[in-house]
Parts: C-alpha cells; sequence; structure tokens
C-alpha cells in the first residue's frame, strides 16, 4: 500500500505509517480500518457541520476532539491538526477562529475521503 500522499507539496496529508504502527502490516486489517475512518469521515463531517450552522461551538469542538484523534490514528495530520484547532477554538467559544477554520477543514476532507476511497478502490 502507498505510504502518503502530499496535499499541497508541504503538508502530509496521509500517513499509513502511523496506522500500521498501531495495528502491524497486515493489508485486510488496514483496510478494515481504513474502511471504518472513511465511514467516521462522512458521519462526524456532517455532525461537525450540523453544529457549525446552528452556532453550537462546544458540541462542534466535541465532535472535532473525536475526529482529531481517529485522524492522527490512521495518519491523517493535516485533518487532524485542522480538528485540533476545531476542537480548541470550539472549547473556547472562538466563533472568528472556527469561521476562519472551517472552509480549510471542508478541503482537507473531502481530500482525505478521496485519497481513503481511491486507496481502498486500488487495493481491494
Amino acid at each position: 500500500m502507498t505510504n502518503s500522499v502530499e496535499r499541497d507539496g508541504s503538508h502530509l496529508l496521509v500517513d499509513l505509517s502511523a496506522l500500521q504502527g498501531l495495528v502491524g502490516s497486515d493489508a485486510n486489517k488496514i483496510r478494515r480500518f481504513l474502511s471504518l475512518y472513511l465511514d467516521s469521515l462522512q458521519q462526524q463531517g456532517d455532525e461537525l457541520r450540523t453544529h457549525y450552522a446552528e452556532g453550537e461551538v462546544q458540541a462542534l469542538g466535541a465532535v472535532a476532539h473525536q475526529l482529531k484523534s481517529s485522524s492522527y490514528s490512521v495518519g491523517a495530520r493535516a485533518l487532524g491538526n485542522l480538528c485540533a484547532e476545531l476542537e480548541k477554538a470550539g472549547k473556547a467559544g472562538e466563533w472568528q477562529i472556527l469561521a476562519r477554520e472551517m472552509p480549510e477543514f471542508e478541503d482537507t476532507l473531502k481530500m482525505t475521503q478521496a485519497f481513503v476511497v481511491d486507496l481502498l478502490a486500488r487495493h481491494s
């Protein structure tokens, strides 16, 4: 399996060595974890959007915390880092930071989802 992909030439989008460190190099286990992660990306991305739209910054911070943890586990550092910023801003009630970070979150979420979908399709 390909271990990584560059987001914009300088930031690592996904580094599967983090996941391999948790589950080993068994391709079936990696696929299973990535499939579960893909499901959580959709679900938690939807939850984040809903909380953002409804101005529920504390709830947004809590969901960002969950997505941050799972993103770091599979090596999606760029998304994990953005979720850490959203978590911090949500817990502090910093609406301006959330408004600034949400578009980048959306872009990075889409790129991460596309990468995982492609990876799973190539290695099914």
